[in-house]
């Protein structure tokens, strides 16, 4: 029976709340929160996105006021420059012929001087296509002509000279106006007064050379010139021209049915 009671007094302490043994209760402890490890990837740089340009908007031109729309002017583009041959060839048709005596006594004179060199080539085959003409040196005129460095430049001075050679040289009179007449205001072209100048002159056996110059076969116009060229000869005579041509002066007469044609319409009245 002893042994019994301390049993349970035992028992009765082991179970005794520990608020009775002056001790706090204990605090439940915290559970500890492990997290996993995240693997991060490097960095990787962005991707450049392209600039679209803007689209400017094209200027709406209003129409007037009648319902047309105006009409837009383009830009003033630059003149082309000239070509070497162009250039030749428009020296060439420029060329002003004085076969006056004063004129042919001028180009023997400036025949016998040594020509300066200048740049400008097309102006000193010009020169002297004029000085030749004038000084009625036809054979070097025809070697001049021939050797004319470009394509249908032959033709070209031929055809300007059986048209010019005997056009009046344009003159101004060095004599002072008569007093009381009013000064030309400036800007105002001034005529060309008359200075008594003798007329051009043209021999048959100028024409005849110059026949011989033809350096293709010759054009209606170019026959026209040069009939206007033989009306000019000072006291032609047709029945020895027409011998000459009988026999062939070029491209004109002979035997050929082309060339008796051409005969025929030059000595035409």
């Amino acid at each position: 029976m002893t042994t019994f009671r301390n049993l349970t007094a035992l028992i009765a302490l082991a179970v005794m709340p520990a608020a009775a043994l002056g001790q706090a209760p204990a605090k439940p402890t915290s559970a500890t929160i492990i997290t996993p490890a995240i693997r991060v990837k490097p960095s990787v740089p962005a991707k450049s996105i392209r600039s679209v340009p803007a689209k400017v908007p094209r200027p709406i031109i209003a129409p007037d006021r009648s319902g047309t729309p105006p009409t837009v002017r383009k830009a003033a583009t630059a003149p082309k420059p000239m070509t070497p041959q162009e250039k030749l060839h428009a020296a060439l048709t420029a060329v002003k012929f004085d076969r006056t005596p004063d004129g042919i006594l001028d180009a023997l004179d400036e025949l016998t001087k040594k020509a300066e060199p200048q740049k400008d080539k097309a102006k000193t085959a010009a020169d002297r296509f004029r000085r030749l003409a004038n000084a009625g040196r036809w054979e070097e005129l025809s070697d001049h002509i021939q050797s004319l460095p470009f394509d249908g430049s032959a033709e070209k001075a031929f055809r300007r000279l059986i048209t010019a050679l005997l056009l009046p040289p344009a003159t101004r009179s060095a004599t002072p106006p008569p007093s009381g007449v009013l000064p030309v205001p400036s800007g105002v072209p001034v005529p060309t007064r008359p200075t008594g100048k003798p007329r051009p002159m043209l021999t048959q056996e100028d024409f005849v050379e110059i026949l011989k110059l033809a350096p293709a076969e010759p054009s209606d116009a170019d026959l026209a010139a040069l009939g206007n060229l033989l009306r000019g000869v000072g006291q032609p005579n047709l029945s020895s021209l027409a011998k000459r041509l009988e026999t062939g002066v070029g491209r004109f007469g002979g035997d050929t049915p082309d060339g008796r044609k051409r005969a025929a319409e030059l000595l035409q009245p």
